[in-house]
């Protein structure tokens, strides 16, 4: 397991209702908030063949879901590939395409333009 995914199931072992994450509009989740939402989306990957190795692109909106779906990546063993949300959609399908990436991690409002550039991977909105 990947030393952050350890350092994690630490945190929750030690305080699980400790805040881990709290976003600009004060949304909070707590360490074992975080820990079954990175689960979720491990288990979500790991459907769609994503494991040790692989490339995950990953184009966040700033969000607790972005944190999430980091430690979801890693604890498939998967890199993720960061791609600028700003950036034009055919510049995100180029790095992802050079990346070789499985599958892309997308924020919502973003998935469409994507798509319509490199229709390749699963997209899934973040």
């Amino acid at each position: 397991m990947p030393a952050l995914s350890r350092l994690l199931d630490e945190a929750v072992a030690r305080n699980p209702d400790g805040i881990a994450v709290e976003d600009e509009s004060g949304r909070a989740v707590n360490y074992a908030e975080l820990a079954w939402m990175a689960d979720r989306l491990a288990t979500r990957l790991a459907r769609w063949g994503v494991g040790p190795g692989d490339r995950v692109a990953f184009v966040p909106a700033k969000s607790i879901e972005s944190v999430a779906a980091i430690h979801g990546i890693l604890r498939n063993g998967a890199a993720y590939v960061p791609v600028d949300p700003t950036a034009p959609a055919i510049r995100g399908a180029g790095i992802m395409a050079d990346a070789g990436v499985k599958a892309a991690i997308v924020a919502a409002p973003l998935v469409q333009a994507l798509r319509d550039a490199w229709p390749r991977p699963a997209l899934c909105p973040g």
